[in-house]
């Protein structure tokens, strides 16, 4: 059984507070490698019914790859405390991917490859995006309403995977939940120390983020906001914005 370890990365000081970025370490190669195909047919759930949420999840985790490549060409003068963060994070969804993919590969008969390839024949679509890479500030608040509407739905699906009986399972996913828990306090305190100046805009940013969530007509590979299926009503997302509000204001 893998082992899950904790870690603070070391202060790093600047303009604003000093931060220490924050992280797990742990692998889903680890947790997940002794879990066969033989061992999930074991059920009388209708796995085909819950193959539109775990692709979704496959994606967008494998997705984080355009967008840390998108801020890289549009952000290179990133402060050092973002990216920290940001490597972090990257590191953080390039596990989840892992998982994933191999969960999905047993579920549902398909290799590595054909997932791989099927994956990168999507092409990202950030224009609506593009005023949320003008600011540090905006950057991160995006991230982190992305973030604590991913670690609530991990945890909500927690039950789907627990049915199986296989600890391994349950356990991985609530480590996913976990990180992106700790990815959403790394942002948030992030902003709150570096722009304490800009305290009064942050309801605004955080409003014109979940419009633009609910509004949004499809999803584009972007890894933020690919929050489609009944798990993400209006009022889940509406909790998500009052608690990253709250998260902003302590």
């Amino acid at each position: 059984m893998g082992k899950i370890n904790f870690r603070e990365g070391v202060p790093q000081t600047g303009e604003g507070s000093p931060f220490r970025s924050r992280q797990f370490i742990w692998s889903s190669d680890e947790l997940l490698q002794g879990i066969s195909a033989a061992d999930l047919s074991r059920t009388p759930l209708d796995l085909n019914a819950f193959e539109p949420v775990l692709w979704n999840d496959l994606a967008s985790e494998y997705d984080a790859r355009f967008m840390f490549e998108h801020i890289r060409f549009l952000l290179p003068d990133r402060t050092p405390q973002l990216s920290s963060i940001l490597t972090l994070w990257y590191q953080d969804e390039a596990n989840h991917f892992v998982g994933f993919r191999r969960l999905y590969s047993l579920f549902f008969n398909q290799s590595a490859a054909e997932i791989d390839a099927r994956l990168a024949r999507r092409r990202p679509d950030f224009s609506m995006f593009e005023p949320y890479f003008a600011s540090e500030c905006e950057l991160c608040v995006l991230f982190a309403f992305d973030e604590i509407a991913t670690a609530r739905s991990y945890l909500a699906d927690g039950p789907f995977y627990d049915q199986f009986g296989i600890p391994e399972l349950g356990r991985w996913i609530r480590a996913v939940a976990r990180d992106e828990a700790a990815h959403f306090r790394n942002f948030t305190t992030f902003v709150r120390g570096r722009f304490k100046d800009r305290s009064q805009e942050f309801d605004a940013i955080v409003d014109g983020i979940l419009e633009l969530d609910l509004a949004k007509p499809t999803y584009e590979a972007t890894f933020v906001l690919d929050h489609t299926g009944p798990g993400f009503s209006r009022s889940f997302l509406l909790e998500c914005a009052r608690l990253l509000k709250d998260a902003l204001t302590r």
